[in-house]
């Protein structure tokens, strides 16, 4: 990678910001499938890794319109999957949700990732913002703030696991007993990214994050 660090997002989003007043979303990634919709997803990615952009962040948007600055996006979690299958080169940071999943799951999905890519996958926290996704999807929604002490212990369990042949935590959001990941991922240190603009976003990355 070069001294200055590069970085776009993956095309998941079925459709970009609406921006102006009465504007309507563009939603054509949602009505293709099978192989249009593959090229479609696959072709912007494999052009920035052909340029030289050292990452990729495929984000999650659970749902939206467009109106909330983007449209639902297909799942982050698949996406990955696929671009670890088709990329060499290319660092792939997936965006996750404490609150919508565990992050013991998620420690050994991002361990199988890991090994799949010989150390090409990261993790970006992100506490969540748009709330009406966390009733849709029947997640934990807390207070601001809390959402921050949250993404805290989530990430101390994902690096816990991923730097201990056995790891156990408890906290006021998560436990884990004797968590073992097998196989353990190849990067037995984990790259975590995070950010937001408030104080308890502030905070928590330079606590927890890279």
């Amino acid at each position: 990678m070069s001294g200055v660090l590069t970085c776009t997002w993956a095309p998941t989003p079925i459709a970009g910001p609406r921006m102006l007043k009465g504007q309507e979303a563009r939603r054509e990634l949602a009505e293709i499938s099978g192989q249009p919709l593959r090229d479609r997803l696959l072709a912007p990615v494999l052009k920035a890794e052909a340029l030289g952009i050292d990452f990729l962040l495929i984000a999650q948007r659970w749902w939206g319109t467009g109106a909330e600055i983007e449209a639902s996006s297909y799942d982050c979690f698949a996406m990955t999957g696929y671009y670890a299958a088709l990329t060499s080169k290319i660092q792939l940071v997936t965006a996750v949700h404490p609150g919508f999943v565990l992050p013991a799951v998620i420690a050994k999905w991002g361990a199988s990732i890991d090994r799949l890519t010989e150390g090409r996958w990261s993790i970006n926290v992100t506490s969540g913002w748009h709330e009406q996704e966390f009733g849709m999807f029947g997640a934990g929604l807390v207070p601001h703030d809390e959402r921050y002490e949250r993404a805290a212990e989530f990430i101390q369990v994902l690096r816990g696991a991923w730097e201990h042949e056995e790891f156990s935590f408890h906290g006021k959001y998560y436990d884990v007993k004797d968590l073992r990941i097998d196989p353990p991922p190849l990067s037995r240190s984990l790259r975590v990214w995070q950010g937001g603009p408030g104080p308890a976003a502030r905070q928590t990355a330079a606590e927890q994050s890279d």
